[in-house]
């Protein structure tokens, strides 16, 4: 065992050499021997939501990320809960533990390797290449990396409100090795990505029998203003996506990591499914709305059954702050408070927010279950970097019965 875990360690290690050898052989002709018309150190350190480090010439630029998430929750069941589930125990986990290094080599091709510790093991997350600029494609990228599907998805686990993503999320693809394009329209009004993925079971499975998806997202901004402040975001998001081993499964846990979940489908045969999502979201100064609507159609003998989810969030923010929005890739982004606590003279940034959500996992012959989540958070940004969120969640497991968590997370990202 320990031999397999150091080996999967050393192979994830591997996928940074290119970019290191690229970053240390460009360090070491900048630096060895006399260098006409350029100064002594043409490689320039700086941090700007990141540890950057960049030549004069801005022909090559890193940038070196990581972020920490440590994650408390505390639970209760009523009697019918725990004789289905069994005692949902107390816990703690690190949730995520990243170290990231991205950058673009002569402006234009970009590099991302991203790696997360938090269960002990190397796991590769983000690890791509890229070239912006085209002509009317706009960037292309290729290696492993989210599929464009789903706003709360594609917005960083960094960013989101709460602790966790909605249980609605359970049918949304995430990361895929595959290629993709995107790019804006209208002045960043607009946003397309289009890509065709490998169903893989995990990063390491490269084999590519097993069927392939096409995933793509439209969205648009038809109110804008203030930079930001004040916005209306719409979209749509379609997959066409082969089974893998002509089987599939759909489970899903309450907003929370930690416990078990409550929602299982069990595997059954079929052959593909088809994703249809709708996303709307709304900025009002500190005021904020997010909701999405998912339905996975599923191909199988006999039958075609149609699963479906959905959930709508809200939230303030007290101390006048709002939630920003990337017109780049149409997600949300950092928060940054007003005056920071530390070192601003402020008290941060605090926000409020509710969550309801709902997915169905009954149909036809299919009985998963069916969920109803409401949650309920408290976050303090401290500044734009760390944070602590409280979150309450209140989930109830249909014909069998309820469950309360409460859980806190204490986050640090550079």
């Amino acid at each position: 065992m320990r031999l397999k875990r150091a080996s999967r360690i050393l192979n994830a290690t591997a996928l940074l050499l290119p970019v290191w050898s690229i970053f240390f052989s460009e360090l070491l002709a900048q630096t060895k021997g006399p260098q006409p018309k350029k100064p002594a150190a043409s490689w320039q350190v700086s941090y700007r939501d990141g540890v950057r480090l960049e030549t004069r010439d801005e022909k090559f630029r890193f940038r070196i990320n990581g972020r920490f998430q440590h994650d408390w929750a505390w639970m209760d069941q009523d009697e019918a809960m725990s004789e289905r589930f069994g005692k949902l125990e107390d816990k703690t986990e690190v949730r995520r533990a990243r170290i990231e290094l991205s950058g673009n080599l002569y402006r234009r091709v970009e590099v991302a390797f991203q790696l997360d510790f938090a269960d002990g093991n190397a796991q590769a997350r983000d690890v791509y290449i890229g070239v912006s600029g085209l002509p009317i494609l706009g960037r292309l990228r290729a290696g492993h990396f989210k599929e464009p599907f789903s706003l709360e998805e594609l917005t960083s686990s960094k960013y989101i409100t709460f602790m966790e993503r909605s249980s609605g999320n359970v049918f949304v693809p995430s990361r895929n090795i595959g290629i993709a394009f995107n790019n804006t329209l209208f002045h960043e009004r607009m946003t397309w990505s289009a890509g065709f993925f490998a169903r893989s079971e995990g990063f390491d499975s490269l084999e590519l029998d097993e069927g392939f998806a096409a995933t793509a997202r439209v969205t648009g901004l038809p109110w804008y203003k203030e930079d930001g402040k004040r916005l209306l975001h719409v979209g749509v998001g379609l997959s066409h996506r082969d089974t893998v081993s002509n089987q599939i499964r759909f489970r899903q846990r309450p907003e929370a990591h930690l416990p078990p979940r409550l929602v299982d489908t069990g595997v059954f045969p079929a052959q593909a499914e088809n994703l249809i999502a709708s996303e709307l979201a709304l900025v009002n100064g500190p005021l904020y709305v997010q909701s999405e609507w998912t339905a996975d159609m599923v191909s199988r003998p006999g039958s075609n059954p149609r699963f479906s989810s959905f959930y709508i969030e809200g939230g303030c923010f007290l101390t006048g702050e709002y939630r920003r929005y990337n017109r780049d890739d149409a997600t949300f982004t950092r928060v940054r408070p007003t005056k920071n606590f530390f070192g601003g003279g402020g008290k941060g940034a605090w926000q409020i927010a509710v969550r309801f959500s709902i997915v169905d996992l009954n149909d036809r012959s299919v009985s998963g279950g069916r969920l109803d989540d409401l949650t309920i958070g408290l976050n303090w940004h401290l500044n734009p970097y760390a944070k602590i969120l409280w979150n309450y969640i209140r989930t109830y497991r249909d014909e069998i019965g309820n469950a309360s968590i409460f859980q806190v997370r204490f986050h640090i990202d550079f």
